[in-house]
């Protein structure tokens, strides 16, 4: 996780709300959305009842943009536009995230890219299910949760190996992260091999530069998912362990 995106953060804006809102997901993919670019969508989050998609970017100065998706009965097309700041632009780093809403779930159905490199079709877009993000039964003192957004916070879908999803809770301005990957993965810059290890969920969990991660497979599916726990500034890696072992799956 690259911790220079994480320095102010926002979670969607007026203007791109309004205007998803607006175009609602009937609307044609090809209707003009003047000023915003075309942008491939990376990872996309699947809200619990299956009729949320979300996607997020990460960057300096980040432009207004709209995210809208065409449905059929076989399929989800998502079309994501952007409107890149200006190269006079000065500001921290931010994440912002939009949000569309569908007409009914999107079970079984392909969900594509209007904007990838394939014109025809559109690539597939991996997901996650909001549905497989742990709700925290514990945090540490003064920590409260702030949002979920998909994939790591600051990286893109090249920075990591499967679909993920990351929730955010704050204390002022201290930041703390619980990232969930399908797969087995470790965080990217840490440690090859890891020292320091501490019981958590039943597991052993690595102890690294900025947190905790651990491995362990899901209750009712079985695949193995990948956990971290990632802290700016660092808490004690005891205090982390302690907030893993009170995660609880999602209420069905």
């Amino acid at each position: 996780m690259n911790r220079r995106w994480a320095v102010t953060v926002a979670v969607g804006t007026a203007a791109a709300c309004a205007l998803a809102g607006l175009v609602g997901y009937r609307a044609a993919l090809g209707a003009a959305l003047p000023g915003l670019a075309r942008t491939p969508v990376d990872t996309v989050l699947l809200s619990a009842d299956g009729r949320g998609l979300s996607v997020a970017r990460s960057g300096e100065c980040l432009g207004t943009g709209a995210l809208r998706a065409r449905e059929t009965p076989s399929a989800v097309v998502l079309d994501f536009r952007t409107d890149p700041p200006s190269r006079d632009c000065f500001g921290g780093a931010q994440q912002t995230v939009w949000s569309v809403r569908l007409g009914r779930p999107l079970g079984d159905r392909a969900l594509r890219d209007a904007n990838s490199a394939n014109s025809g079709a559109g690539d597939a877009v991996p997901y996650f299910r909001a549905a497989d993000l742990p709700v925290a039964g514990s945090l540490p003192p003064g920590f409260h949760h702030a949002y979920d957004a998909p994939g790591y916070l600051g990286a893109t879908a090249a920075g990591q190996w499967s679909p993920a999803a990351s929730e955010l809770f704050l204390a002022g301005t201290a930041r703390l992260w619980l990232v969930v990957e399908y797969g087995r993965h470790w965080p990217g810059d840490w440690p090859a091999n890891a020292t320091t290890l501490l019981p958590v969920q039943g597991r052993l969990a690595r102890v690294g530069p900025d947190g905790i991660a651990w491995q362990q497979p899901d209750p009712a599916s079985g695949p193995v998912r990948s956990y971290a726990l990632l802290a700016d500034p660092p808490l004690p890696a005891g205090q982390l362990a302690a907030m893993a072992d009170q995660l609880r799956p999602l209420p069905g």
